[in-house]
């Protein structure tokens, strides 16, 4: 995020305005527009699914109250005790052609009671079969069990066996006029009422299909866009739309049924969504097949209305933001360009202060304006000061002749002072010419405590010949910061202040220590004197008043020194000053030294 951001705000203002106001537009925007779509639409899909499961629950119903109905007819065939008295002669071989028609009769009387009735079958225990259907008149070969995957003796057995009612699956069972039949049989055995346990015949029902197909299209969804199949607790197809279809194995598990039903070519549609329901009358399971399009079309279709005028809203104000940037930038690009004329060099070049100025640029231009105006008088001063500069360096290379004659001047006196055997007034003219030498070249230049040694040396040597040997000087420089670097004639003006301000004319006897040495990373600097001290008002003002010091010439080159290490090592120079009238100065300076050479 953070990256974006530099990124975005590394472009030209009108760019970074234009990508931000999209950014702030469009995130919420978009993110209401699309959880406002996500949440309809989960509503509209808990709703479907709630629908769809009601709808499930009432198709299995139906079904069950349609097969219930037919079971309804079989009871009362198997309860029917002069049909029992009739089957009984059947297996008894009494007159067992009249009973035959008898029970034909029988069968025929409830045939009509439901149109979805194609057979009703009796095999009596001597495997005798009596039939009724509607598909022929054979009274032979019953077409609708024709193809049944039982015998009548494995019929018998099994239904025999099994209390209740017994439901087989629909299947293929005949090919009568043009048409194809499938259909699915209700199996019971019939009751003995002298021996319970014993049964003398069962009966088996064979039921249209179209009784199931119906019973499905009681759902309220479309054929378009719904349908339903019946799986038994195999996985096995027993009823699909395509006829086809049953007998094939769809699974059991939710991965086997999803690939099944996507296999499915009944109704169109990739986003196919299944529902489940176990049906308490037959034991099969009821899936309906729903394609999820129809329902969220109309919540894609307002997504995409919304997009569109979302899209076309924000188009509107971007317009509106480029315009007012466009002006605004106008502005700050014009400012720019004036900076730009500057920094190049024509500081004649000035902002238009216009009308469309916001505020804030108008500020900025106004202050700019003035700068360069500033800035023009500091050139032309910088112009003037460049002239002075120049007249002093030529006035400095013909000031250099001085220098030079002074040297000759003094060497050639001390060549004299040698001629006429004056070897004290030669070695004080000697050591005069290395003092000079020493100060002049390189007067601001950085030396070694050695070099500062050796004129220390020659300085005071020239101030004991004048005062007639009255001067003691003790010098102590350790022998480990003689490599140290200080600046040139550091120690000369608190040395001068001591020797010519601090003794009196009448003082027998004049003491000047030095003592120069290492305090951890600091060089320490000790001048003291036995002179006629400070008095108290003035080493207040010392490093204070400046210009009250300026008045009393005695200290004033004290206080250049002073005023000197501070520019040359600001806040981490440390000087004190310890003095009182008639009893000596005692000055301390610690400063940190350059590193050795």
């Amino acid at each position: 995020m953070r990256h974006l951001i530099h990124l975005i705000c590394r472009k030209r203002l009108k760019t970074s305005i234009c990508i931000l106001f999209a950014l702030v537009a469009l995130i919420p925007l978009v993110t209401i527009v699309v959880s406002t779509y996500y949440s309809d639409r989960r509503q509209i899909i808990e709703n479907r699914d709630q629908l769809a499961r009601l709808d499930l629950t009432h198709v299995t119903q139906e079904l069950d109250s349609e097969i219930e109905s037919y079971e309804n007819i079989l009871y009362q065939l198997y309860t029917d005790s002069e049909l029992a008295e009739k089957i009984r002669q059947l297996n008894n071989d009494e007159a067992s052609a009249v009973a035959r028609n008898q029970i034909r009769r029988e069968l025929r009387s409830v045939f009509w009671l439901r149109d979805d009735i194609t057979a009703i079958t009796v095999i009596a225990k001597n495997n005798e079969q009596v039939f009724y259907d509607r598909l022929s008149t054979s009274l032979q070969t019953n077409p609708c069990i024709h193809n049944f995957d039982l015998t009548d003796d494995e019929l018998f057995a099994a239904l025999s066996a099994t209390k209740g009612y017994t439901i087989y699956p629909v299947r293929f069972a005949t090919h009568f006029a043009n048409s194809d039949y499938y259909l699915f049989y209700i199996g019971h055995k019939g009751l003995n009422e002298k021996a319970i346990t014993q049964t003398d015949a069962v009966f088996l029902m064979s039921v249209d299909v179209d009784l199931i197909r119906t019973a499905l299209k009681a759902s309220s969804f479309s054929n378009e866009e719904y349908y339903s199949f019946i799986i038994d607790q195999s996985g096995h197809v027993v009823f699909h739309p395509d006829l086809s279809c049953i007998g094939e194995f769809a699974g059991t598990s939710t991965s086997d049924l999803q690939s099944y039903i996507s296999r499915s070519t009944v109704i169109g549609g990739k986003n196919l969504v299944y529902y489940t329901q176990n049906s308490a009358q037959t034991g099969w399971t009821v899936i309906s097949v729903l394609d999820c399009a129809p329902f969220t079309a109309a919540i894609d279709q307002r997504l995409l209305i919304s997009l569109s005028i979302s899209a076309l809203s924000f188009l509107i104000a971007f317009a509106f933001v480029v315009m007012i940037t466009s002006h605004l930038t106008q502005s700050v690009e014009h400012t720019c360009n004036t900076i730009t004329e500057l920094t190049a060099g024509n500081f004649s070049a000035r902002v238009d202060l216009r009308q469309e100025m916001s505020p804030e640029i108008r500020t900025i231009a106004t202050g700019l304006n003035r700068l360069a105006d500033k800035l023009n008088v500091l050139i032309q001063s910088e112009k003037d000061s460049a002239e002075k500069v120049k007249n002093a360096e030529i006035a400095a290379l013909e000031a250099q002749l001085n220098p030079h004659f002074l040297y000759n001047s003094l060497d050639t006196i001390n060549w004299m002072a040698i001629e006429q055997e004056q070897y004290p007034i030669s070695n004080v003219v000697s050591a005069l010419g290395k003092i000079l030498r020493y100060g002049i070249d390189n007067s601001n230049g950085i030396v070694t405590i050695a070099d500062e040694q050796n004129w220390l040396n020659q300085y005071l040597f020239l101030h004991q010949n004048r005062l007639r040997n009255m001067l003691q000087c003790d010098v102590q420089i350790e022998k480990d910061t003689l490599g140290l670097r200080i600046h040139k004639l550091l120690l000369q003006p608190f040395v001068e202040n001591a020797i010519i301000h601090g003794f009196s004319q009448d003082q027998e006897l004049c003491r000047l220590r030095i003592h120069i040495f290492r305090v951890d990373e600091l060089l320490q600097i000790e001048i003291s004197d036995n002179g006629r001290g400070i008095p108290a008002e003035v080493l207040d003002r010392l490093s204070l008043d400046r210009d009250a010091i300026q008045k009393n010439k005695r200290y004033h080159g004290m206080q250049n020194a002073i005023n000197r290490l501070r520019l040359y090592y600001g806040e981490r120079a440390w000087i004190h000053v310890e003095s009182s009238p008639e009893s000596g100065t005692h000055i301390t300076i610690r400063i940190p030294p350059e590193k050795e050479g």
